[in-house]
């Protein structure tokens, strides 16, 4: 299960001016050992993502958000000007296809879909969230998209999602402004097949530690049944 937290107070400097947005994506937190993220900008970030399209969960986004509300002195306005985060607005682009003879540019459009997750961030302050970005589903339909068998033939699928952060503030609806994140979609990628399971020599790559299928290397074996264990069982 995914474990994100961490709201990290900062000196409150920011203000918002007529017409800009209330908050905005600072950048795609980069996962590294636990799954769990401090809501720092100091963390490593990840500009473009990359997933096997045979992940049984969905690429799982984990964006540092910061508000742009000032605070005042008063305690009250702190929580006054608290935003409740709600969901995020996912509209997704296919872009392009690459096989082992040739790169087709696309301009298919995914089906959309709003993730709901939940935070409280404060006048200033900076938190990590985290939620689904391409379902399962939506992968196995770029693969069907490429128009080869991913069983015999490699490709590359670039996907562009636009993603607007949604909140409530004082009973008001509050928006970001949209955030743009290509992913990679991808047939020989991150997975690194070792062989039969159970691993006998070595010590198996884990992966990313929210998704091992994607934004990595995990090294599986494969069970007698045919499905592969990621990462990989060992003695």
């Amino acid at each position: 299960m995914t474990r994100l937290a961490a709201l990290l107070p900062f000196a409150l400097v920011a203000c918002v001016d007529n017409g800009d947005e209330g908050m905005y994506v600072v950048e795609n937190t980069a996962v590294t050992g636990a799954c769990t993220l401090t809501g720092s900008p100091d963390q490593p970030f990840i500009s473009h993502g990359l997933i096997n399209y045979g992940s049984p969960v969905p690429y799982q986004l984990t964006p540092l958000i910061q508000s742009r509300l000032m605070a005042v002195e008063m305690d009250g306005d702190v929580v006054a000007r608290t935003i409740q985060l709600r969901r995020a607005d996912i509209t997704l682009q296919l872009v392009a296809v690459s096989t082992d003879t040739a790169t087709t540019q696309k301009d298919v459009a995914l089906p959309p879909l709003s993730s709901l997750f939940s935070g409280a961030l404060p006048p200033g302050g900076f938190i990590n969230v985290g939620f689904d970005l391409i379902p399962a589903s939506t992968l196995k339909s770029i693969a069907t998209m490429s128009g080869v068998d991913p069983a015999t033939t490699a490709f590359a699928a670039e996907v562009v999602a636009s993603i607007t952060i949604k909140g409530v503030i004082n009973g008001d609806e509050i928006s970001s402004a949209p955030y743009v994140y290509p992913v990679t979609v991808c047939s020989e990628c991150v997975i690194n097949i070792v062989g039969d399971c159970p691993m006998t020599v070595g010590t198996p790559r884990a992966g990313n530690a929210c998704n091992p299928f994607q934004d990595g290397a995990v090294d599986c074996c494969r069970e007698t049944t045919g499905s592969l264990t990621c990462p990989a069982r060992t003695l």
